[in-house]
Parts: structure tokens; C-alpha cells; sequence
């Protein structure tokens, strides 16, 4: 009995099988199959087909990439624009790029079988010195050619997609008067003490000061350092030169209208974090 049971299973499913013999028909189901050209074209994170704005600041680099997905047997050259509102050679540079654009090439390697052909297009974003307000580049493909001279497509199976990236620059060049005489007071691992004196002049470049003493008295004499105030955000490189052995950062805030600095310092000692303390400074 049971074996009559799995002949007749068996034959049922062989039935359903042969009743799924009707082709399919892409075109009849409403999808066009069209087959893409061979192009070039930004790319993007993921699978997406949007490209997203890069977001960046004065003296930034932001680095784009440019990919065949089609596949070439030889070199691609791709031809670019620039639009926008920066200015190329004050705003931004490109090497080998001129003001109206410039070309990359694509190597072709016939040996790697894992990545697409790609070349990276490196944006060197310019501080001005000059408050002139955020700026906007975009950089658009216009044509591509192999070496083979063939003609390829720009962006995404020769549409505008992928075509063309925008970068968006801030402006880094806020106006800066914070130099005079200052009162400040000091917190942290220094103690603490009220009514100190300091002066603040200013150094070449907007927003660039230096103040004569940042540590409070505390190697004996002053201490003069540089630092930049750049919308309100106060920075400086670091400093190895204050005793041996002995460096500082300083980070921290200004305002420009209250007239006011606060510093973030760390001494950093022997091959490790040392003192923290922070200077409060209200200009006189």
C-alpha cells in the first residue's frame, strides 16, 4: 500500500511540472531589457544610483572616484568640467586640471578580475583667507575614449546619473578682531586663580594670534603660542618646543562680539598625557 502511495505522489508531481511550460515574457510583463552602453561614471556607495553631495571645509581634501562598470580590453580617457561657485585656484585645485576642467585615465589591468577599472579624482579644497561665504563645485563627465578611440557613454548607461558630483565648501574664513589685553582665569590640574593678564596679538593671516604666555607662569617665564580662531573654534598645531620632553595642544571657543577665549590645554609629558586646564579670557 505504501508504495502505491509514493507512485501516485511521484506522478502528481510530475504532472504539476508539466503544466509550468509557458515561457515567461519579460516585455509582455511590462519591463524593458535594454541592454546598457559601455560608459563611465561616478561611484557610489552601496547600489545606489544617487550621488549625495560631500559636504567639506576650507582646507579639506575630498576624494571622488570614477569607475567603468562595463568593462574595456584598453585605457579609458574621461574628460571633465567644473561648475559651481568656487573658483578654481583660489577655492580648489585638481592636479593637472585647468580652470575650465580637466581628464583622467582609467588603466585597464587584465590581470585583476575583482574590481572594476577606476581612477580616483582628488579635490584639494583652498583656504582664502578671505570671508566670501560657502561655496559650490561640481565636477560633470563630458565624454570618455578608449584607447582603441571608441566612445563611451557618461554616466550611467549614458544618462545623467552618476554624471555629476557636487561638493558643497564652507566657508572657513569667518572675520576675526580678538587681539588686545585680556584678564583670564585658570582651572584645572595648574590650580586655580583669578585676574591673570595676558596679551593677545595678532600673526599673518585672518584669525591667526598669538598669545604671550598659555601657561600661566608655570615653566618660569612665558610661554608664547600660535593659534587660529576660525568661526569660532579655536585651534593650533602642537607644540613640542615648551621644555624637553614637554608638549601642548589647545583646542577650544571664541566670540567674536563678547570678546571672549576660552583654551583647552593638555601638557603632555614623557610619552604621556600630563596636565589639563583651561584658560577662561575676557579681552579689556
Amino acid at each position: 500500500m505504501k508504495n502505491i502511495y509514493r507512485i501516485f505522489i511521484a506522478l502528481f508531481c510530475i504532472g504539476v511540472l508539466a503544466s509550468c511550460e509557458t515561457e515567461y515574457d519579460a516585455l509582455d510583463q511590462g519591463f524593458d531589457l535594454a541592454e546598457l552602453p559601455a560608459y563611465v561614471a561616478f561611484n557610489a556607495p552601496g547600489n545606489t544610483i544617487n550621488l549625495d553631495a560631500e559636504a567639506a571645509t576650507e582646507g579639506d581634501q575630498v576624494t571622488l572616484n570614477i569607475e567603468n562598470p562595463t568593462g574595456t580590453l584598453t585605457d579609458i580617457t574621461v574628460n571633465y568640467e567644473f561648475g559651481g561657485s568656487a573658483e578654481f585656484g583660489v577655492d580648489f585645485m585638481v592636479a593637472g586640471a585647468s580652470a575650465s576642467g580637466g581628464s583622467v585615465v582609467l588603466d585597464h589591468d587584465p590581470r585583476d578580475f575583482q574590481f572594476l577599472d577606476n581612477v580616483d579624482l582628488v579635490v584639494d579644497l583652498l583656504t582664502d583667507g578671505v570671508t566670501d561665504g560657502d561655496k559650490s563645485l561640481t565636477i560633470t563627465l563630458v565624454n570618455a575614449v578608449n584607447a582603441e578611440g571608441t566612445t563611451l557613454a557618461v554616466g550611467r548607461g549614458g544618462t545623467d546619473l552618476l554624471k555629476t558630483a557636487t561638493i558643497n565648501i564652507s566657508d572657513a574664513d569667518c572675520e576675526s578682531d580678538l587681539a588686545g589685553n585680556y584678564l583670564y582665569d585658570i582651572t584645572g590640574d595648574l590650580g586655580e586663580a583669578t585676574g591673570l593678564q595676558a596679551v593677545i596679538t595678532e600673526a599673518e593671516g585672518n584669525g591667526n594670534y598669538v598669545i604671550d604666555d598659555f601657561a600661566a607662569g608655570a615653566f618660569g617665564e612665558p610661554v608664547p603660542y600660535e593659534f587660529s580662531v576660525a568661526c569660532g573654534v579655536v585651534s593650533g598645531p602642537e607644540m613640542s618646543t615648551i621644555s624637553e620632553g614637554v608638549s601642548a595642544t589647545i583646542t577650544g571657543t571664541a566670540d567674536e562680539e563678547a570678546k571672549t577665549i576660552v583654551m583647552n590645554v593638555v601638557l603632555n609629558c614623557c610619552g604621556g598625557e600630563g596636565s589639563a586646564y583651561t584658560l577662561s579670557l575676557t579681552r579689556q
